[in-house]
C-alpha cells in the first residue's frame, strides 16, 4: 500500500479529500482478510448495512429523545448507537468498501462511509434540541469513534471515525442556522491528540481536526499537550514501511502549519518551534518541500534564540538548491523533447510549443521523419515550471521577511546585530531571483540564462560568507526505506544527485 498522505495531497490539491484516501485504503478482499481488520457486531444482525438501519424500531424513539419530545431512556439510547449505528462504520462489505454497482450515489467513491458520517452528524448531532440527550450522544461518540480510530479497523473506518470526532461540538443554541460552527467538543481533544501517534491516514484527519480546535482557541492545558506532540511529529524523520518519503514529509508540513498556529500566544512555544524549524533548514537531508514549509513557518514567529546569519544562510542555500534543481529538470525535459526517435520507433516525433508534429515512418530519410535529428530547443519552447519555482522561493522569502513581506522573519531578528547586512544581502539576492522568474519571457533559453544569472549571484554571496554551522551546499538525495518508491508505492527511478524539485 502506498503513502496515504501523498495520495491525499495529490487528490485534493492540498486539502484532504475522501476519494484520495479511498484510493489508498480500498484493499482487496484477500488483503483485508490477511490484515484481520476488526468489525463491531450489529445487534440484531439483520440491521447490517446503513440503509437497513432505517428499519430499526429504536431509531424514531432516539430521534424523539434528541428532539426533547420524549424522556431519555438510557438503555434504548445506548443500544441504538452502540449496537446498531456505530458498528455500521466498521462493516467492510456492507459500508466500508462497496462495489460501484451497489452504490446509489457514485459521488461517494466506492464507500458508504461519507454518507454514514454526513447523515449521523446532520440527523443526530446537529438536530439535537435536548441537552441531556446531546451530551449523552457526544459521550458515546467520543468513546466508540476514538476506539475505532486507534484500533485495528479498516483504514477507511479509522479515517472516518476521526472525521466524526472533528464534527462534534459543544452544546449551543439549537436555533442557530449552522450549529457545526459552534465550538469544537473539548472532550474529543484527547482522542484526537492520541491519533497523532497512529497510522498516516489517521494522522492526516487528526491534524485537520486539531486545526479546527486551535482556531477556536484551546485552553492552556490543551496547548501544553499539543505543542510537544506536534514538535515530535515535525522532528520525526523515520518513514514507516507502509509510507513514502514524500507522504511522510507532507504530514510533517501539515504539522508545521498547525504548530506555528498553536504557538502564537506562547513565547516559550514559539522559541521551541523556531528551533525545530531552523533544524530542518540546516539538515542537508531535508526535502525541498519540507524546507519551504519550515521557512514559511519561521516567518510567522518571533525568532528569539536563533543565529540570524546561520538561518539566512540556510534559507539562501535552499533557494540555490531550488533553482538548480528546476533548471536541471527543465534541461532534461528539453533534451527529451528534442531528441530524435530511433530508427525503429518512427511515428510522431516530440514537438515543442509552437511546432507541429513531425510524422514519419521507421528509418525513412528526409526532414522531419523518423531517425532524423530533432531540432534544438527553439525560442518558442518553454520547459521551466516558473510558477512552481516562484512559489518555492516565495515561501523561503517569507522566512526572511515575515508573512506581511516586511517587518518580520529573520530580517527582524537580525536588525541591529552584526548579521544585519548579510541577512539583508541574502534577501536582496533572493528577491532578484524571484523577479528573474518571469512568466512573460517565452524563450526557454533566455529565461534559463536569466534565472541562472540571478541564482548564481545568490550562490556566490553564500560562498563568500563562512557559516560553519549552516546547511551544507552538498545535499544528498534522501531515500525512502526498502528502496526508492513513488508516491503510489511503485518502484521509482533512481533520483538524480541533489534535491529533487516536486
Amino acid at each position: 500500500m502506498g503513502s496515504t498522505a501523498s495520495l491525499v495531497v495529490r487528490a485534493g490539491g492540498g486539502r484532504w479529500r475522501w476519494w484520495g484516501v479511498l484510493a489508498v485504503c480500498a484493499l482487496s478482499a484477500d488483503v483485508v482478510a490477511a490484515a484481520g481488520y476488526k468489525e463491531l457486531p450489529v445487534d440484531p444482525p439483520t440491521l447490517r448495512g446503513w440503509r437497513k438501519l432505517a428499519s430499526s424500531p429504536l431509531r424514531s424513539e432516539v430521534i424523539n429523545m434528541l428532539a426533547g419530545l420524549a424522556p431519555l431512556n438510557v438503555d434504548n439510547f445506548d443500544k441504538f448507537f452502540n449496537d446498531q449505528m456505530f458498528p455500521q462504520f466498521t462493516l467492510i462489505k456492507e459500508n466500508v468498501v462497496v462495489p460501484p454497482a451497489d452504490l446509489k450515489d457514485s459521488r461517494e467513491g466506492g464507500s458508504v462511509l461519507p454518507k454514514c458520517r454526513r447523515e449521523f452528524v446532520q440527523q443526530f448531532i446537529s438536530a439535537a434540541k435536548d441537552k441531556t440527550a446531546f451530551d449523552r450522544l457526544n459521550q458515546l461518540t467520543v468513546k466508540t469513534m476514538g476506539d475505532i480510530a486507534l484500533d485495528n479497523y479498516h483504514p477507511l473506518s479509522r479515517y472516518t471515525a476521526v472525521m466524526v470526532l472533528a464534527s462534534l461540538h459543544e452544546w449551543d443554541d439549537p436555533s442557530l442556522p449552522r450549529r457545526e460552527e459552534a465550538k469544537p467538543l473539548a472532550a474529543a481533544f484527547p482522542r484526537l491528540l492520541s491519533c497523532l501517534e497512529s497510522i498516516d491516514v489517521v494522522k492526516v484527519a487528526a491534524l485537520n481536526a486539531l486545526t479546527r480546535h486551535v482556531k477556536a482557541e484551546i485552553d492552556a492545558e490543551q496547548r501544553s499537550r499539543l505543542i510537544p506532540a506536534l514538535l515530535k511529529l515535525v522532528a520525526d524523520k523515520k518513514v514507516a514501511p507502509s509510507s513514502t518519503l514524500s507522504g511522510h514529509d507532507w504530514i510533517r508540513r501539515q504539522a508545521i502549519e498547525l504548530l506555528v498556529l498553536a504557538a502564537q500566544s506562547e513565547p516559550a512555544a514559539q522559541k521551541a518551534t523556531a528551533a525545530a524549524l531552523d533544524a530542518i533548514l540546516q539538515d542537508s537531508g531535508s526535502s525541498l518541500e519540507l524546507c519551504c514549509a519550515a521557512a514559511k513557518g519561521l516567518g510567522g514567529l518571533r525568532l528569539n534564540g536563533l543565529d540570524p546569519a546561520v538561518t539566512a544562510y540556510s534559507i539562501g542555500q535552499v533557494a540555490v538548491d531550488a533553482y538548480k534543481a528546476e533548471l536541471a529538470r527543465a534541461e532534461l525535459l528539453s533534451l527529451e523533447m528534442t531528441a530524435p526517435p530511433t530508427p525503429s520507433q518512427g511515428g510522431i516525433m516530440p514537438a515543442g510549443r509552437g511546432q507541429g508534429p513531425a510524422i514519419g515512418g521507421p528509418g525513412l530519410p528526409g526532414a522531419g521523419l523518423g531517425g532524423v535529428a530533432a531540432p534544438a530547443a527553439s525560442e518558442e519552447q518553454q520547459f521551466i515550471s516558473v510558477q512552481l519555482l516562484k512559489s518555492q522561493l516565495a515561501c523561503l522569502q517569507q522566512g526572511l521577511r515575515g508573512p506581511s513581506g516586511k517587518g518580520g522573519g529573520v530580517l527582524a531578528a537580525a536588525a541591529g546585530t552584526p548579521a544585519e547586512k548579510f541577512v539583508t544581502d541574502v534577501d536582496g539576492k533572493l528577491d532578484a531571483l524571484i523577479l528573474a522568474c518571469n512568466n512573460n519571457v517565452p524563450s526557454y533559453l533566455t529565461l534559463k540564462t536569466q534565472i541562472k544569472t540571478a541564482g548564481d549571484a545568490l550562490d556566490a554571496l553564500l560562498a563568500g560568507h563562512p557559516t560553519p554551522k549552516a546547511r551544507s551546499a552538498a545535499i544528498p538525495a534522501a531515500a525512502a526505506p526498502a528502496g526508492p518508491v513513488g508516491d503510489f508505492g511503485e518502484p521509482a527511478a533512481k533520483p538524480a544527485a541533489g534535491k529533487a524539485a516536486p
